[in-house]
């Protein structure tokens, strides 16, 4: 018995670090009906990414909508169930006076975790010194097929 523990612990210490992570690829989806309140007018939010996947190295796309709509690009590194995200902003993309415009990536404020079949989106927020959840997503379907598209940048950087 004291042999088996042993081997255990050296598989799993002789394991790459890549193999460690999580898999996030596919299209992940939020939606909420009449979820912003601007009167006179109530609008549905909805978000959507589409994650894929190379060891660690987590890249997508992604849309917000809901009074405005915003999209672009993502990219991170996935350590365990977790993956610390940098997103830009297409240029037309509403938010893209202020934000950073692809393939200029903003510092990683948002981050993602894996939980059964949901992926929680956080977010930093930089005057309270801590992650605060976003919205919840869950998984429409597993791999795109979509190349990743060239305004992204490089698709494997970190950072």
């Amino acid at each position: 018995m004291r042999s088996l523990s042993v081997t255990v612990l050296t598989i799993a210490a002789a394991l790459p670090a890549e193999s460690l992570a999580a898999d996030f690829s596919g299209h992940w989806r939020h939606f909420e009906r009449d979820a912003i309140q601007a009167p006179p007018n109530t609008y549905d939010h909805s978000a959507d990414f589409i994650f894929w996947q190379r060891g660690d190295r987590v890249y997508g796309t992604w849309s917000e909508s809901g009074q405005r709509t915003s999209h672009g690009c993502v990219k991170g590194v996935a350590k365990g169930r977790s993956v610390q995200a940098q997103m830009c902003f297409e240029e037309a993309s509403s938010g893209s006076q202020v934000a950073a415009v692809c393939p200029k990536y903003a510092p990683a404020n948002d981050r993602f975790d894996l939980s059964r079949k949901t992926l929680t989106w956080y977010r930093y927020n930089n005057s309270a010194g801590k992650w605060e959840k976003y919205v919840t997503l869950t998984k429409r379907n597993s791999v795109s097929t979509k190349p990743w598209p060239r305004e992204c940048g490089a698709a494997d950087a970190a950072n």
